[in-house]
């Protein structure tokens, strides 16, 4: 029996569900996976990040788009571009830009001279014309700062360390 005190119940969606009438897509996920974590975006999609390490995406209508392994453990999780992009950052060392609609990697932020990724945030989209930046947090005990943009802008806010020049364009 679901309960729910103020506000209403609209649906659940059972995760371990995705691959029912394809189970050669992945024979071995027949069990109950606990979520880790959410992002949602404005218009009601989400990604789910599975204890397996699976990205599953999702419509606020139970409709399934798409699913990609994150091939690691993730601590940070954000939708952000107008709910386009998904950046993931974890135990790997490394930043991951996804496009939501088919979660394909586009871009690699290489930080492991830093340790794992403990956070991620973004500066709000409705900052604009004000540049995006993503702050993120690692094992080091720093906040590295980065031009959501980097690629198109070609600038930065201060000299990269040599430790620092990780970044990795995916074009697809």
């Amino acid at each position: 029996k679901t309960q729910c005190y103020g506000g209403k119940f609209v649906r659940k969606i059972d995760t371990s569900d995705f691959f029912l009438g394809n189970s050669s897509a992945n024979p071995g996920r027949s069990h109950k996976t606990i979520v880790r974590k959410l992002a949602l975006n404005d218009h009601g999609t989400f990604v789910a990040h599975l204890e397996d390490g699976m990205l599953q995406c999702y419509t606020i209508n139970s409709v399934k788009l798409c699913c990609a392994d994150a091939g690691e453990k993730l601590n940070a999780m954000e939708i952000c571009s107008g709910g386009e992009m998904l950046v993931t950052g974890g135990e790997s060392c490394h930043v991951v830009i996804r496009t939501v609609g088919d979660l394909m990697v586009r871009c690699v932020l290489d930080l492991s001279s830093h340790g794992p990724i403990r956070c991620i945030k973004l500066t709000p989209d409705n900052l604009n014309p004000a540049p995006q930046f993503m702050y993120i947090g690692t094992d080091d005990g720093r906040v590295t700062i980065v031009d959501r943009d980097l690629k198109r802008k070609k600038k930065s806010l201060e000299p990269l360390d040599e430790e620092d020049e990780g970044l990795t364009y995916l074009e697809g």
